[in-house]
């Protein structure tokens, strides 16, 4: 049991953390063209 308990969690964070790393750039991006947009509409 409690090497399942240990090995379940090493193998689902791998893919978990790009992921995360992923979406966490991506929302930088549209955040960063958003605060863009608005820049060039205000100025």
């Amino acid at each position: 049991m409690g090497t399942i308990d240990l090995d379940v969690p090493v193998m689902l964070v791998p893919p978990l953390v790009p992921m995360a790393l992923f979406d966490q750039s991506q929302r930088f991006k549209q955040t960063g063209r958003h605060v863009i947009q608005e820049s060039r509409w205000l100025g």
